[in-house]
C-alpha cells in the first residue's frame, strides 16, 4: 500500500479515521496536531514530525526509525514497544511518556525532556542523552544506561550512558568520562570540608565509576 500524503492523513484525522497500522512512511507532518491520535503499529519511518503535537497519542508498536521528532510534544504519549532507532528527538517533550520496551538505539535525545517517563526495559544503546532531563524517569531494566542515586555531598543522581562515542557520565551539570570523574573527585572539589566527609563522598563517586566501568566491559 502506498504511503498516505499529509492532506490524506489530516483529513483522516478530522474524520476520526483509524490510522493504526497505516503506511505513513516519509510523511511530512511537521507542526501537525496529532494529539490523542491512534497511530499504533503505524509505519512512520523517515517521517517529518518536527514540532508535531502528539500529546497522549497512541504510538505503541509504531515504526519511527529515522523519524524527525525535533521539538515534538509527546507528553503522555504511548510508545510501548515503538521502534525509534536513529530517530531525532532533540528537544522533544517526552515527559510522562510510556517508552517501556521501546527501541531507542542510536536515537538523538539531546536536550529532550524525559522527566517522569517510563523507560522500563527500553534499549538506549548508543543513544545521545546529553543535556536530557531524566528527573524521576523509570530506568528499571533499561539497556545502555546506568543510574545511581544519593551520591556525593548533594546526594544527586548520577547517570551514565553508552553514547555514540562510548560511555558518558553525568553528575549534576558535569559531564565526562569515568577517568575524568576519578581525577576530579581525587582533587577534593568540595573545598574545605572535614576529611571524613571528603573520604565518604570521594568513595561514593569512585564506587559509581567502578560500577560503570564494570558495566562497560563487553559493550562496544
Amino acid at each position: 500500500m502506498a504511503a498516505m500524503t499529509r492532506a490524506e492523513i489530516l483529513a483522516a484525522l478530522d474524520e476520526h479515521a483509524d490510522l493504526s497500522g497505516a503506511n505513513l512512511s516519509g510523511a511530512d507532518l511537521s507542526g501537525a496536531d496529532l494529539s490523542r491520535a491512534d497511530l499504533s503499529r503505524a509505519d512512520l519511518s523517515g517521517a517529518n514530525l518536527t514540532r508535531a503535537n502528539l500529546t497522549r497519542a497512541n504510538l505503541s508498536g509504531a515504526n519511527l526509525t529515522r523519524a524527525n521528532l525535533t521539538r515534538a510534544n509527546l507528553y503522555r504519549a504511548d510508545l510501548y514497544r515503538a521502534n525509534l532507532t536513529c530517530a531525532d528527538l532533540t528537544r522533544a517533550n517526552l515527559s510522562s511518556a510510556n517508552l517501556s520496551s521501546a527501541d531507542l538505539t542510536s536515537a538523538d535525545l539531546s536536550s529532550a525532556n524525559l522527566s517522569s517517563a517510563d523507560l522500563t526495559s527500553a534499549d538506549l544503546s548508543s543513544a545521545d542523552l546529553s543535556s536530557a532531563d531524566l528527573t524521576r524517569a523509570d530506568l528499571y531494566r533499561a539497556e545502555g544506561i546506568v543510574s545511581v542515586s544519593g551520591v556525593g555531598s548533594e546526594r544527586r543522581n548520577v547517570y551514565a550512558w553508552h553514547g555514540p562515542n562510548g560511555w558518558v557520565i553525568r553528575a549534576g551539570c558535569w559531564t565526562g568520562t569515568t577517568a575524568q570523574l576519578r581525577e576530579r573527585v581525587a582533587a577534593r572539589p568540595w573545598g574545605d570540608v572535614p576529611d571524613a566527609d571528603f573520604a565518604r563522598w570521594r568513595d561514593q563517586y569512585v564506587a559509581v565509576c567502578d560500577l560503570i566501568d564494570a558495566t562497560a566491559v563487553g559493550v562496544s
